[in-house]
This record gives C-alpha cells, structure tokens and sequence, in this order.
C-alpha cells in the first residue's frame, strides 16, 4: 500500500511540475523571428527578444496575433528592441481573453486603416509594460492603440509623436488601465473614450495634445447610451489648449461627474512637467518638476516613476534605425528571390567574432555559413541551397542571420527550384 501511495504522490508531483513548467525562447538566439517563437510557445512560455530591429523585412509576420494566449514577449529595452511596421502594418493584436504580457521594447511605425495603429485589443487583457509607442498612426482613430473590449493595462509607457489627427489611445469600450504613463507631442487628443467604456488614467502626464492638427483635448468623451465615464485619479496636464476633459454634445451631467471624481481624486493637476529634453526624445524630469515628487509619499508620475519605470539608454528613433556601431551587419543577398544560389554581403565594423546562419520558417537552424573570428571590414558568403548535411532544402522562405556580440540582424531569402 506504501509503494502506491508513494508511486501515486511521485506521479501527481510529474504531472503538476509539467503543468507549470515554462520555456524561454530566444530570438534570435533559438528562433529566427518573434514570429517563429510564437509559433512555437505555449501558455507560460517567455519569449526574449535581442537587441535589434525586427519588421516584416527582417523576416517577421505583422501583426502579432495573440489570442487567448498567456505568453511573455520581453525585449532588451525600449531603447534597444524595436518593432517596426514600416509605415505599412499595426505590430500587434490581443483577441479573444488574451492576458499575454509585452515588456521593454518599442513599438514604432505601425499604420492601420481602421483604428488602432500599433495596438489592436479586442476582448482581451493583455499588459503592455516599459513601452515606448511612436511614429504610429490609424487612418480612422487610435494612432497608437484602440481598444474594443476587454481590460488591458498600460505600465510605464511612454507615447510620443504618434498620429495623424485622431485620439492617440482610442477607448470604444472596456476597462482599460493606464498608470505611470507619459503621452506627449501626439497629433490628436490624448484619449478619446466611447460610450459604457469605462477607463482609468492614475499617476500619468498628459503634455502638449494635439500637435499634428488634431484637439489639443487630455481626455475626450463621446458620450452613447452607456454611462461609463474615464476614472482621473494624480495626474498632471501641460498645453490642453481645448480641453483637459471635453464631452461631445449636451452632457453636463457626465461632465460634471468626471470633474467632480477627478477633483476628488487630484487626477486635473496642471503644469509644466519639466522634461529633460523633449526635443531630443528625452522624457526623464527635471528638478523642480511638478511631477517629481507628486505626492508627501515621493510618487513620482509618468514612464520614469514608479518601482520599475521605462528602460530607455538611448531613445529609439521613429524610423527604428538603431545607432549602434554594429548596425548594418548584413548587406543584400544576391540574387533573391534566388535558384541554385546567393551570395550574402555582410559588413563587420570591428574585429571578433561573428555567427553566420540559415533558418527555416520554424526557426531552425539549417545551415551554418560562418563561426568564428572575422577581421573588420567587407566579406561575403555562398549559400547554395543545402543545409549543413549537403542535402537540397525545399523551395520556399528562410532567414540568413548575423550575430556580433549584442547586435543580431536577421534578412528574409526566397528558393525558389
């Protein structure tokens, strides 16, 4: 009876130590792409990005879709990791109770016809935490997220230069939070909130709404049949020439709710935040800032407050060009699409080691055409279709990637037979 009670206990530990058991995969590291690893990860697993930028040029598959998932997408920093939609694709979408979380990285030149240029989040609680969003933009609303149900999170963000004219964070319904968060320089209101949507905005700054032509609104309600109104609890406002809080159309009575909670709350404080340099991306406080201590508790506001704030070395520029002396590792591959063979043009600026490999769509390493020391300077290699066993690989899409210490870039090559 004591050997199968035992057994019994063992097998039950086995089983229960599978069940939370999670794995880390690396991009570049394991997997050629985000795209790849996704494909490959299952709830728990956690996903960690390089340094680098990776677009749907590089060999990724814009948008993300996460949906019903529980993943962690973590980068390297939002001055280090960038996703970058070119001005051609939203970067991310969170469907269907998705509660994955997105960490230290920033999500630039995403563009959307319907709302929600980098950020889409449909019925879904994602956390989005240490972003940076910029350069993005929605033909109809929501240049750098929209949100149609759900309750996602905004932690330690910082949005800056998204947009045309529409709301920056488009809220049509939900419950989203957004704290220690700084938005400034965007082309529309800050936050446009439709209908029973329900959103709360706490210890955030709000600077200079409306830049690109848009309303220089903080908050903007459109009021619906629902009587959900946005929750402002220690905030700071700077340059809402139109409008801290706006309603659309007759609706003292919401107004005055919003007013009469915000108050209550400190969540209407306005100022001059004082930032380091806005000009030069550089969103840090100064001395003397309003926001800097906001509260007798030392709480600061905004992307650099709080226990774990944004993470940003160097700012990432819009166009997601890094300036990193190993930018620009590998040159264009020649001919491509290609059959039998390409020749791969990579540039090393400094003398070291360099890795130099052949992945499938799944990630895998097929093929390795360099490891080992390379001298600075100009070099190249043949790929003539096989993998590292000599035979044929299929015809179809694979990823030629470099790596010099920290920096990894990654070019899509096409056999064709």
């Amino acid at each position: 009876m004591f050997r199968i009670v035992a057994s019994s206990i063992a097998l039950l530990a086995g089983l229960t130590a599978t069940s939370v058991r999670a794995d880390v995969l690396r991009v570049p590291g394991e997997f050629a792409s985000i795209t790849a690893a996704l494909l490959r990860a299952e709830d728990g697993d956690r996903i960690e990005v390089s340094p680098g930028t990776y677009s749907n040029a590089t060999g990724e598959d814009l948008p993300l879709r996460l949906d019903a998932r529980r993943v962690e997408i973590t980068g390297a920093g939002a001055g280090r990791t960038v996703l970058h939609g070119e001005g051609s694709a939203r970067l991310l979408i969170f469907r269907n109770g998705d509660a994955s979380v997105v960490s230290d990285l920033t999500l630039a030149g995403g563009f959307a016809e319907d709302a929600g240029g980098a950020v889409r989040v449909t019925d879904a609680r994602p956390e989005l935490l240490r972003v940076r969003f910029t350069g993005n933009e929605s033909a109809t609303g929501g240049d750098a997220m929209v949100v149609d149900g759900g309750s996602p999170r905004l932690g330690n963000c910082l949005l800056d230069g998204n947009g045309r004219s529409g709301p920056t964070v488009l809220v049509r319904s939900g419950n989203p939070v957004i704290e220690q968060t700084t938005l400034h320089g965007n082309a529309g209101a800050a936050f446009e909130v439709h209908g029973d949507a329900s959103p709360v905005l706490r210890t955030s700054i709000v600077s200079h709404p409306g830049i690109g032509g848009g309303p220089a609104v903080g908050v903007r309600v459109v009021p619906g049949r629902g009587l959900g109104v946005p929750l402002l609890e220690r905030n700071l406002f700077e340059a809402c020439f139109e409008g801290t809080v706006r309603i659309q159309g007759n609706a003292d009575g919401i107004l005055s709710a919003i007013l009469g909670d915000a108050r209550r709350l400190d969540g209407l404080r306005e100022g001059d935040p004082l930032f380091e340099s806005p000009a030069d991306q550089d969103f840090r406080l100064r001395e003397g800032s309003p926001a800097l201590p906001f509260s007798a508790e030392g709480e600061q506001l905004g992307a650099f407050g709080g226990p774990r704030p944004i993470g940003m070395e160097r700012s990432a520029p819009a166009n997601g060009e890094e300036d990193d002396p190993t930018a620009g590792l590998l040159g264009p591959s020649v001919p491509n699409p290609f059959t039998p063979a390409t020749t791969i043009h990579l540039t090393v600026p400094r003398a070291g080691a360099v890795d130099l490999g052949v992945y499938n769509v799944l990630g895998r390493r097929i093929r390795t055409l360099h490891a080992g020391d390379l001298a600075a300077g100009e070099h190249s290699r043949v790929w003539d279709g096989r993998d590292d066993l000599g035979a044929e690989a299929p015809p179809g899409i694979y990823f030629v990637r470099i790596t010099q210490g920290e920096v990894t870039e990654s070019r899509r090559l096409v056999l064709v037979r």
